[in-house]
């Protein structure tokens, strides 16, 4: 691991408040590795044998069961995905796979518990990290819930554009994926894409354009448009 990974892996918030010895150990049994797009991280059923910390890029956990892909969540940058499955030794419930160019942290599992046994803030912020999935994993179950297909798209899309740092922001992923993560089949997307535009939000080829963010937010119902998890969760999931 070069001195410019160890300096970006210190300012992550699962790392903040360790002492040097702590956050040496761990670095002892770590790897910083670059992917492309459409990697496989690892898939639903495998006993997790890293911890996964994202330095850049975007990551897709999925599910595909019964020959159809169903999306859960899309991880970013300076988030740790699935840290339970390997604080307890567990299987994956979930695949997980890179939407582009990636650049990862991985820390051995093994030593990952054996750190978060005796230093009580690497504990307290992998279990903040658990916290904020849990979080936005209700709020996707709210969403199933209390809004129509077209609501939850519409209240995905503008999630992505309040998350993005561009003026011109993008879907990440294929809008067949897309698809998946709100719960419908492709075929009802395109018709869907209509629906929105009508009310407020054009999706462009990949460009998401909010023509009129008052009436878009207020066709996102029952409630009004779902903020992002906390910052302080140190969760950035979508």
């Amino acid at each position: 691991m070069t001195s410019a990974d160890q300096h970006c892996v210190a300012g992550l918030p699962v790392f903040s408040g360790l002492g040097r010895q702590e956050l040496a150990r761990l670095l002892q049994f770590s790897t910083v590795q670059r992917y492309p797009p459409g990697t496989l991280l690892f898939h639903e059923g495998e006993r997790a044998d890293k911890l996964h910390v994202i330095l850049s890029g975007t990551v897709e956990i999925f599910s595909d069961g019964s020959g159809r892909e169903w999306g859960v969540m899309l991880m970013n940058s300076g988030d740790v995905f699935m840290p339970a499955a390997v604080l307890f030794n567990e299987r994956y419930a979930v695949s997980a796979r890179t939407l582009g160019s990636c650049r990862m942290l991985l820390v051995d599992a093994e030593w990952t518990r054996a750190e978060a046994a005796q230093s009580a803030p690497f504990a307290m912020h992998l279990s903040r990290a658990m916290a904020g999935h849990f979080r936005v994993a209700v709020r996707q179950v709210l969403d199933l819930k209390s809004r129509n297909a077209a609501q939850r798209l519409a209240n995905f899309l503008l999630r992505i554009v309040d998350s993005s740092s561009s003026a011109s922001p993008e879907l990440p992923m294929r809008k067949r994926n897309l698809a998946a993560r709100v719960g419908m089949t492709p075929e009802t997307l395109s018709r869907t894409f209509q629906i929105l535009a009508e009310n407020g939000l054009v999706v462009r080829g990949r460009q998401i354009i909010v023509r009129d963010r008052a009436r878009i937010k207020e066709f996102c119902g029952p409630d009004p448009y779902c903020p992002p998890a906390d910052d302080r969760l140190e969760v950035h999931a979508l």
